[in-house]
């Protein structure tokens, strides 16, 4: 069972996040939840990012500056050897949450204490409108590898983990991967783990011509492929097992 206020380390990494960092960290100061600490890792920004963190004067907001830039995974795995929390969420400098996003987890936690890995509904933010629950009623739980593996329906801005399960994994975000390092990590996670699904946006998740998911998606079909043979050395039967889901990625 978990305490009645289990702290959650939220990790925001940070490189040249100037433009939309304040309202990202304000709708985390704003949670209807307030047992929190926010493991900010700053990847060598070169614009006021960090000026604008010491501005709020948050002692909950612990500051981080890597020493050297490093890959969107390592500063991920840097993060996370800080976090002191029961459970781990992520929000990017880009984007903000809802008021209710962390007690509305936090309390279906407690009521689904043998689950591991929750995940939300969201909404997409474009330059001039904002498109709001993205996922369909239904999304699969409980034991969902399998379709996870086929089609991946989670936002990371949504997530809520229990913080022993990165611990459980045989490693953690690849720094050899730029844009799928979150896909390969949460499917190594939730083939032990049960998962959960809430039907409420309670992210935002904006979209614009300079992330990281646009400027390298050319890159998605050799991080998949990398990843599939991954798990056929580290899985046993793997290739057998899951062939047909495997076929479907393609």
């Amino acid at each position: 069972m978990i305490s009645d206020m289990p702290v959650v380390s939220i990790i925001m990494n940070c490189y040249n996040g100037e433009k939309y960092l304040l309202q990202s960290l304000k709708s985390i100061i704003n949670q209807t939840y307030q047992n929190w600490e926010v493991i900010f890792w700053d990847n060598q920004s070169t614009d006021s990012s960090s000026k604008k963190v010491n501005l709020l004067n948050e002692r909950r907001i612990k500051y981080f500056r890597s020493q050297i830039k490093v890959s969107l995974g390592e500063a991920r795995n840097l993060a996370l050897e800080k976090c002191l929390g029961n459970f781990v969420c992520f929000l990017d400098v880009d984007d903000y949450w809802e008021p209710s996003k962390l007690e509305d987890q936090i309390k279906w936690y407690k009521e689904n204490p043998d689950f591991s890995f929750l995940y939300t509904n969201y909404n997409i933010i474009y330059t001039k409108k904002i498109v709001k629950n993205i996922l369909n009623d239904y999304q699969p739980q409980g034991y969902v590898f399998r379709e996870f593996l086929e089609q991946y329906p989670v936002n990371l801005q949504t997530v809520m983990i229990r913080r022993e399960c990165f611990f459980s994994a045989k490693y953690l975000f690849d720094p050899r991967l730029n844009l799928a390092e979150e896909y390969d990590l949460f499917l190594r996670i939730i083939i032990n783990s049960k998962v959960g699904y809430l039907n409420k946006s309670y992210a935002n998740y904006r979209v614009h011509s300079q992330m990281n998911s646009i400027i390298s998606l050319e890159m998605w079909p050799d991080e998949i492929d990398y990843i599939i043979n991954k798990f056929k050395i580290e899985i046993f039967n793997f290739e057998n097992k899951y062939r047909a889901s495997i076929d479907k990625l393609y």
